[in-house]
């Protein structure tokens, strides 16, 4: 048979039941470059950073979809995981969404441990 989701409220009730072929997920991520020389937890300021503070910025200040990409992989040239500046201009983001993923994400995602301890598992 093919498999299927079941919500459940708090109590154990089951609320409503839905086949995995109709279940989607969508990630969504924050992501902030900030100097190495900075200590994790603080800003440029050095002050504590506050989590989920906007930060003040202009219209004109706005990020697009690829002045966030080309800066990332200027970051990725810097810390030398590319070999050269023009692979941070030139590349794929096929091909620079791992080597992201692997200097961005993972090092601030929890381990395995801290995840069967959240779940309980």
């Amino acid at each position: 048979g093919e498999w299927e989701w079941l919500v459940r409220d708090r109590h154990g009730q089951l609320i409503s039941v839905h086949p995995e072929r109709d279940v989607r997920f969508t990630i969504s991520c924050k992501l902030r470059v900030v100097p190495p020389s900075v200590p994790r937890g603080e800003n440029e300021t050095g002050a504590p950073a506050a989590p989920d503070s906007p930060q003040p910025r202009s219209r004109s200040a706005a990020l697009d979809v690829h002045t966030m990409i080309r800066t990332l992989a200027k970051e990725l040239y810097r810390r030398g995981r590319l070999q050269s500046a023009e692979d941070a201009e030139s590349m794929a983001l096929v091909d620079l969404a791992p080597i992201m993923v692997q200097e961005f994400i993972k090092p601030q995602c929890p381990n395995k441990e801290a995840v069967k301890q959240l779940w309980n598992l």
